[in-house]
This record gives C-alpha cells, sequence and structure tokens, in this order.
C-alpha cells in the first residue's frame, strides 16, 4: 500500500512544482482560478504529464484497494485531480476536477481526525513534563 502512495506521490509532486512555476511564468496569479491559461503550454503538459497521471491515478486506487482508510493515498488522489484540472481545456472540466480533489482533501482531513480521536497523544509526563521540568526551581545567580 505506502509503494502504490509513494509512486503516485512522485508523480504528482513532479507535476504540481512545474505547474506552479509554468503558471507564475505566464503571469498567472497562485491562486488564480482555471486551467493553465497558456493553451500551449497546456498541451505539451498535458502530453508530458497525462500518462503519468493516470498510472498516479490508478496508484493511489490500488492503494486505497488495500486500505480505505490510508490518508495518504487519499491526499494523493486529491492532487491527480488538481493536476488533471489545471491541464484541462475547459472551465467545466477544470471545475469537476477541482471539486472532486476537493472530495478528496475532505476525506483525507476526516480519516486523519478519525486516526487521532482513537489515538489521543499521551501527555502524561511528555509535554507538560518537559515544561514544567524547564522551569527553574531557583532565582538565577545576581549579575555582578
Amino acid at each position: 500500500m505506502e509503494a502504490h502512495t509513494e509512486l503516485a506521490r512522485i508523480v504528482i509532486d513532479d507535476a504540481i512544482v512545474t505547474l506552479i512555476g509554468v503558471r507564475i511564468a505566464s503571469g498567472m496569479k497562485l491562486n488564480q482560478s482555471g486551467p493553465l491559461a497558456d493553451a500551449r503550454l497546456r498541451l505539451a503538459l498535458r502530453a508530458k504529464y497525462s500518462k503519468p497521471i493516470e498510472e498516479a491515478r490508478a496508484h493511489a486506487e490500488r492503494a486505497l484497494e488495500i486500505d480505505a482508510s490510508a490518508d495518504g493515498a487519499m491526499k494523493q488522489m486529491a492532487g491527480v485531480f488538481l493536476v488533471r484540472g489545471t491541464l484541462s481545456e475547459t472551465d467545466s472540466e477544470f471545475t469537476a476536477d477541482m471539486k472532486r480533489s476537493e472530495e478528496w482533501q475532505r476525506k483525507e482531513v476526516a480519516v486523519r481526525a478519525s486516526k487521532q480521536a482513537k489515538n489521543p497523544p499521551n501527555l502524561a509526563g511528555g509535554v507538560i513534563g518537559g515544561i514544567i521540568g524547564a522551569i527553574p526551581t531557583q532565582a538565577p545567580p545576581p549579575k555582578q
């Protein structure tokens, strides 16, 4: 399961770094919505990344088949749709992929929260003990 998640992550990380650079270089803002504005560049990047993106999706799906609560695989699925949407041709394709990305992000957050609720941190002697242990028990010597 981890191998499938990692294979998906490698592709998505590479594509996202490239797309951020391309969006900036083309004059788009990082938070600007919509597909990549430069059609020529979008077409070239789609040619480069279409197959790896689909492979990343397949790996993330396989990881989720193995463990339906694999939050790392959910994160990669969100990335798949984010990247695919950025390279889409139309605003409607972009919107559909962004919705799917957000759905996977919400699933990931919910799974992480449920895992944390089931395994709350044991602070007895840990954080609290560390803070208490760092409090000086006597005044520092006077400065001369």
